[in-house]
């Protein structure tokens, strides 16, 4: 739909190898006129591929669906997702891994301590041995990490951890209110 590479963020032209090293740097943002004269000077026979084609990291579609709709920004259709991006990506891929640095054993044998309870996934194996995990597993990680990592880890990581998931939370959240933002 955004004409990106496998891999690419349809938000902004950045590699996925250089994303995190430009985060305070005033980063362009895709632009649908700008995507389509790329696309379009792909397709002319005395255009070579450009370079902008492959550092914008686009793939040779002749001509989107989008391309003459007026008004239209494909780029800023595309929304985060909830799942790939906070539950996975920064709970599990950021928070867990860097929590099981600093107290990786403790933090699964608390996980395997864990009593059973409806509705409540049991780790019995710790964090650390797990190979695929699932959405819902996710989220019963994320409501009883506080507690596993109390008195495991230094108070200022359970703070980082609990910021986090209100973050987490308040993302969810199908409307805003005054006191919610």
């Amino acid at each position: 739909v955004s004409c990106c590479k496998n891999f690419r963020c349809p938000k902004c032209p950045i590699d996925r190898d250089e994303l995190g090293e430009n985060l305070g740097d005033n980063i362009e943002l895709r632009n649908m006129d700008r995507t389509w004269r790329i696309l379009h000077r792909k397709g002319q026979p005395d255009h070579p591929v450009t370079t902008a084609f492959d550092d914008d990291g686009l793939r040779p579609i002749f001509e989107p669906f989008w391309y003459d709709f007026p008004h239209c920004d494909i780029h800023a259709a595309f929304t985060p997702d909830i799942l790939h991006q906070l539950h996975k990506g920064v709970f599990y891929d950021h928070l867990v891994s860097w929590v099981m640095k600093i107290a990786g054993d403790e933090i699964d044998e608390r996980f395997k301590v864990l009593p059973s309870y409806p509705a409540l996934c049991r780790f019995k194996k710790g964090l650390s041995k797990l190979s695929q995990v699932t959405g819902n597993e996710f989220k019963e990680m994320q409501e009883c990490i506080l507690a596993v990592l109390a008195s495991a880890v230094n108070s200022e990581v359970v703070k980082a951890t609990r910021a986090l998931l209100e973050f987490i939370y308040y993302a969810q959240f199908q409307f805003h209110t005054e006191t919610s933002l």
